[in-house]
């Protein structure tokens, strides 16, 4: 730490460096606390309410009844409709409204934003581990990902709503993740939470699992 510390002192260009890392920590910070305070303050929104209506009952069910009737819900969906079993699944199981409550989600809202942060950092870190070796040059990129995500007009469908989030932000998060694990290494272990990654996420849309199957190939 002592010698970091001198170098800090006594290096212009290490010193401007930190310097700029620091910065863009701080802008990519500024503009993502903004919708993660938003998200804090979401609302039931129109689909919220129907969604889980299968599993709501006059009487509280226990944490086994819910899992059950999450699943059931999933397979007449699945052989019926459409093939969002993951998201079926998350919507009905996790709904505030078999739940918790407002509170629960909120913090499946910040959650959202958050992940879907982390999402991101990791996939550019991935595709830029070869062209881009300085901190700073992957911060930097980064920060111009946000500004255009998260500067201009976040769809409150994406970080707002509940339901929306369950069927796009968080399978295109964990679709990422899984990507980002495939890139940034070839172990095997990486590659088998990979695949349940881009399980979950290929049942959340098909745009998302036709986006996985392309970088896949």
């Amino acid at each position: 730490m002592k010698d970091k510390w001198m170098r800090f002192k006594t290096d212009k260009e290490y010193r401007m460096q930190l310097i700029m890392i620091l910065i863009t920590i701080l802008v990519v910070i500024a503009t993502v606390l903004p919708i993660v305070l938003a998200s804090s303050m979401s609302f039931y929104r129109e689909d919220d309410f129907f969604e889980g209506h299968m599993t709501i009952n006059d009487k509280k069910r226990n944490f086994y009844e819910l899992f059950i009737d999450s699943l059931q819900l999933v397979k007449y969906f699945f052989c019926a409709e459409n093939g969002t079993y993951f998201s079926k699944f998350i919507v009905s199981f996790f709904s505030p409204l078999n739940g918790y409550g407002l509170t629960q989600l909120r913090i499946t809202m910040i959650c959202n934003v958050l992940l879907f942060v982390l999402g991101v950092c990791a996939f550019i870190s991935g595709i830029c581990k070869h062209d881009i070796k300085f901190l700073q040059g992957r911060l930097l990129l980064i920060m111009c990902c946000f500004l255009g995500i998260f500067g201009f007009d976040a769809w409150y469908q994406i970080f707002y709503w509940f339901t929306g989030a369950v069927y796009y932000t968080i399978p295109l998060s964990l679709m990422l993740l899984a990507l980002a694990l495939i890139t940034l290494s070839a172990k095997k272990t990486n590659y088998l939470i990979a695949a349940i990654l881009l399980f979950c996420a290929s049942g959340g849309s098909l745009a998302i699992a036709g986006t996985g199957c392309f970088w896949l190939l």
